[in-house]
């Protein structure tokens, strides 16, 4: 159970970091290759 948790966070956090640098530089591609 402990895993699924680690897991759901790291997704979380990656969708955070995607919707940043998208929202800031407006670059779908930069952002999805950094958060991936």
């Amino acid at each position: 159970m402990k895993d699924v948790f680690a897991r759901l966070l790291y997704d979380f956090l990656s969708a955070i970091v995607f919707l940043v640098l998208y929202l800031s530089t407006g670059n779908v591609v930069l952002a999805t290759s950094v958060a991936v």
